[in-house]
């Protein structure tokens, strides 16, 4: 099994928080980083779940303004992951090498459930229409930013066609997408953007909308990034997918950021510009 519990690793743990504490713009409010300044900041830092994936912990966080609006959710994860790209399954959903929860304000207030992180050293096949069929071949990771419990992923069943999938309603489905295809078991159907499919180039980066098996719901947006492109340890941005509607009113993110920080070697894959939509 490849995860362990933090329990074991604290001592690592505490030295991540204080790595996103610096880089991030942390505030001292957590209980972890000790007592708060005298001027109170305008953010702070709420750590959330965390977990150790072959000596490397991976953390969830988010950033929280003072009058409680969000203004950032993340995951911090070493660059050693991916340079070191676990081979096996993992114990969580579809595999996943690990499965944490964000802060229970973003829980309760954002489209964020938990996070996922599936490692693919073998990559897996491209939509079918693909003008390169082997384009998700290459070794990647796939980041599941989940808008729904694990425990509700964990009863998400396969299906295959016949019969032909349900389609998406239109209101659902994000500009420049395509309808999903089946469901994989324990995550769901994908829909990759158009653009994905017409390029004849191997996988670099891409954004993924998540839909449910009936397909009521988008619930996960998915970076889909190769080992190779993580480890030029770049910045990068994606597009976030936005249906016209989700049927639940709460705040979404219009920005995606990962940010490399060259000084911990770890990347902070950050969501920002949350606002309100139904």
């Amino acid at each position: 099994m490849l995860r362990r519990s933090i329990a074991v690793s604290l001592a690592l743990a505490l030295g991540t928080v204080l790595v996103l504490a610096l880089a991030i713009g942390g505030s001292s409010q957590n209980p972890v980083l000790g007592e708060p300044p005298l001027e109170i900041p305008r953010t702070q830092l709420v750590i959330g779940d965390a977990t150790v994936v072959q000596g490397n912990v991976i953390v969830t966080w988010a950033r929280v303004r003072t009058n409680g609006d969000i203004k950032q959710v993340g995951v911090t994860i070493p660059v050693a992951l991916f340079d070191d790209q676990p081979t096996e399954e993992g114990d969580g959903p579809a595999g996943a090498i690990a499965s944490l929860v964000f802060p229970q304000v973003v829980r309760e207030t954002t489209y964020f459930n938990h996070f996922e992180l599936q490692s693919e050293p073998d990559g897996h096949v491209a939509p079918p229409g693909s003008v390169n069929p082997d384009r998700n071949r290459v070794p990647h990771f796939d980041f599941h930013f989940y808008a729904v419990d694990e425990e509700i992923v964990w009863g998400i069943p396969a299906t295959t066609a016949p019969p032909r999938p349900t389609p998406v309603p239109d209101a659902l489905l994000p500009e420049g997408y395509i309808q999903p295809g089946t469901s994989i078991a324990e995550m769901g159907r994908h829909s990759s953007p158009l653009s994905a499919l017409l390029d004849p180039n191997p996988l670099s980066t891409v954004m993924i909308a998540g839909f449910t098996v009936p397909g009521d719901q988008m619930h996960f947006i998915e970076p889909m990034v190769s080992r190779e492109f993580l480890l030029e340890r770049n910045d990068f941005k994606l597009p976030v997918p936005r249906p016209a509607v989700f049927g639940r009113t709460m705040r979404y993110p219009k920005e995606f950021t990962a940010e490399y920080d060259a000084d911990s070697d770890v990347y902070h894959f950050i969501f920002s510009g949350f606002e309100t939509v139904e």
